[in-house]
């Protein structure tokens, strides 16, 4: 092993000739060449150079056959005043060193492509592996791995922009960005090395691509299909399965997702000195898009995204003409395959569904309502006539923190024997009542009420939210999603009873509960609205003399929505409390709401929900803003709270938490109900503030200040909720 130190190019050296004289020069192999300063110490001793074996055509060589070796060039002379016969190195300049190294190439008989190919090449042209002496290792990695003063990215950039690599516009493969044409076989610098690029990056790409497209990776679905492969299942459908599909293009393509993100960045600029924020069309969303879709359009079985788009248009009720489109750019499954897709699914959850309602740890709670779909013959013809589609479609929704205890059948035959309903009064109601917890509520619905509409008071309504999460919430539900399992939709009307137990029978079939074979001591839950609760009724009512427990729905626990009791409620409210839209009475719905332009619902018996409960908070708000302003002796609670904000002496929350108990207790709770029933006392009771003018009938003119300017009200309302909902 050659134990000299590596050559330095960069050092100012003269080659010396090795004192072994075995080989003719040329055939001394190139590490027992070395770079020795000129103040070096004289050579070694011979013996550190061991004689190499000579090529057999080569005989043995004598001394006297040896010319010294070129002292390359360098200008040599001997120093007088040392007194010995050294000769010493004049320095050169770089194009001196630069020249000389051509000549010394030319005479050798070696063009510069030749030097640097045997210099860099890893194989012969014989494709047998090159073995490098250890001197010609030792720079190639030196260099290579960046350790000299000038890197090969440098040399690369020099090739790239030279003016004489440019491409030859007459030869049809020397062009630049080539994918076509190998770039070992393209003649130009600088048209090689951009298809040097681009075809290095396709190869990437495309490996990235087809580690993504495998079954291993997601794309194809988390569920083992009939013949091992993967399939989509439910449970990869929904909101996250974009986070899913992002999270596969990160782990593997990470350099295509980074590519597609940068072409769909737009250049940043600048509003008002801030780099401004994109918030349409999010370039990290529509890079994971189009990797789908190339994924999609490389193999079919990359289906996730574009499934999760064919089910979106099937659910929305897309025609075919977009399922077609859609499919044919590889955006979406075509209509067939999503249909397919479906099928297979839903016969997939029929099966798990009536595993689950076999289970008795598993609560069910089965919900439904009539559907309607009207079929319009767009072409007239005989025996064609439009039609009105009537059927039944449900759900079943698993319950969390169940107790199977609950749906005993027996535990609730033991409840009903003992006749305990028989004892219910009036006053037993109230006592179940938790009249402090209601107490609560009510109070804090006034402090709300008043920091939601008061802009200067708009700080205290993160406090007034904790409140109602802390002090006012009574059995808070954990957030968590419930399970909801469609069920397949019955051709059936609720409202005749025959098809209504038919409807009754096809559900609890569906959930694993058949005549032949069901659970005998568990409850089912069946709601729906006031019609289906009360048809529930009397189908059991009707029933009760069959032979069989199962056709009697002995099991089957019919119960109204929530919802439905209060829209209920709602419409009994309106239907009671309108009164007349051209009515002079304040007290009455119908004479605010005319004063705000809400119109009167065309049926008071059955009102929209949405609009009228607006309508109704909105009453309320105002009602309870006017206390605000009686109570605190203003003409305008706005401009009041305002002058108080201008001084730095708005009041604490301690103190409007207080005044809206006072509030409560003045106009909201039961004692104050029944005093202003009999009229006594009121002011010495309630504290409210006695009038000094009796009443008298304002005519058209409205008895409250908040509704004098109902209509700006109206528009300080929407101004200022979507100031707080923004906030």
């Amino acid at each position: 092993m050659d134990s000299r130190p590596p050559m330095q190019p960069d050092d100012d050296t003269h080659w010396q000739q090795p004192p072994n004289p075995n080989y003719p020069v040329a055939y001394w192999p190139h590490h027992v060449f070395t770079f020795i300063p000129s103040h070096a110490m004289p050579l070694p001793d011979p013996g550190m150079y061991p004689a190499l074996p000579l090529p057999s055509h080569i005989g043995p060589i004598s001394t006297a056959q040896l010319e010294p070796l070129p002292s390359a060039g360098l200008n040599t002379h001997t120093n007088p005043s040392q007194g010995t016969g050294r000769a010493t190195q004049t320095k050169r300049s770089e194009d001196e060193k630069l020249e000389h190294m051509l000549a010394e190439l030319k005479e050798i008989n070696w063009t510069l492509s030749r030097f640097l190919n045997h210099l860099f090449r890893l194989k012969d042209d014989d494709q047998k592996p090159v073995h490098r002496s250890v001197s010609h290792g030792l720079t190639i990695r030196r260099f290579l791995s960046g350790q000299s003063k000038y890197k090969p990215i440098d040399i690369i950039d020099c090739w790239l922009h030279d003016p004489a690599g440019r491409p030859d516009p007459e030869v049809e493969d020397d062009k630049m960005y080539s994918l076509e044409k190998p770039f070992l076989e393209i003649p130009s610098a600088r048209a090689a090395l951009t298809s040097m690029v681009v075809q290095l990056c396709y190869r990437k790409l495309l490996k990235e691509m087809r580690s993504a497209v495998k079954g291993s990776s997601g794309l194809h679905g988390s569920q083992v299909g009939k013949r091992g492969h993967k399939e989509l299942a439910w449970d990869d459908l929904g909101v996250q399965t974009i986070k899913a599909v992002r999270s596969i293009a990160e782990k593997h393509q990470p350099l295509t997702l980074q590519f597609l993100t940068m072409l769909a960045s737009p250049e940043p600029h600048k509003r008002n000195g801030v780099v401004a924020v994109r918030k349409t069309r999010p370039p990290d969303l529509v890079a994971v898009e189009v990797t789908s879709l190339l994924n999609f359009s490389h193999t079919k079985f990359a289906r996730l995204h574009a499934s999760a788009r064919a089910i979106m248009f099937f659910a929305n009720g897309a025609s075919r003409g977009i399922f077609n489109y859609g499919s044919r750019i590889a955006f979406s499954q075509s209509y067939t395959a999503t249909y397919a897709t479906l099928a297979r699914m839903s016969a997939q959850r029929a099966e798990y569904l009536k595993k689950v309602g076999r289970d008795r740890r598993t609560g069910l709670a089965m919900r439904f309502d009539n559907v309607q779909q009207h079929t319009k013959e767009r072409e007239r013809r005989m025996g064609r006539e439009n039609v009105m589609k009537i059927g039944v479609a449900g759900t079943v929704a698993e319950m969390f923190d169940y107790n199977p205890d609950v749906a005993d059948v027996k535990t609730r035959m033991h409840l009903l024997n003992q006749n305990k309903r028989a004892t219910l009064d009036v006053d037993s109601l109230f006592e179940v009542i938790d009249t402090g917890h209601l107490r609560q509520v009510f109070v804090m619905q006034w402090l709300q009420t008043l920091v939601n509409y008061v802009p200067e008071l708009a700080h205290y309504k993160p406090k007034v939210s904790e409140l109602f999460r802390t002090q006012a919430s009574k059995f808070r539900v954990t957030d968590q999603k419930t399970i909801i399992h469609p069920l397949g939709t019955a051709a059936k009307n609720e409202n005749i009873t025959t098809e209504l137990r038919d409807t009754m029978i096809d559900f609890l079939g569906q959930i694993g509960q058949c005549e032949d074979d069901y659970d005998h001591d568990r409850l089912i839950f069946v709601g729906g609205d006031g019609l289906t609760f009360e048809r529930l009724l009397k189908l059991k009512e009707y029933m009760q003399f069959q032979d069989s427990a199962f056709k009697r729905f002995e099991n089957v626990v019919p119960f109204l929505e929530t919802w439905h009791t209060e829209w209920t409620y709602v419409n009994l409210m309106f239907e009671t409390h309108w009164g007349h839209s051209l009515t002079n009475d304040p007290s009455k719905l119908g004479h605010s709401a005319t004063k705000i332009d809400q119109k009167e619902p065309p049926n008071l018996k059955k009102v929209d929900y949405y609009s009228s409960i607006y309508v109704a908070y909105l009453v309320l708000d105002v009602r309870m803003l006017d206390c605000f302003r009686l109570h605190f002796e203003t003409p305008d609670i706005f401009v009041y709270f305002k002058e108080l904000a201008s001084r730095d002496a708005l009041p604490s929350l301690e103190y409007l938490y207080k005044t809206s108990e006072t509030l409560y207790a003045r106009y909201m709770s039961r004692r104050a109900y029944e005093v202003a029933l009999t009229g006594d006392r009121v002011t010495e009771t309630l504290g409210i503030p006695l009038s000094s003018e009796p009443w008298r009938d304002l005519g058209d003119a409205s008895t409250s200040h908040a509704f004098t300017s109902g209509k700006s009200l109206l528009g300080n309302y929407n101004e200022q909720t979507e100031i707080l909902h923004n906030t």
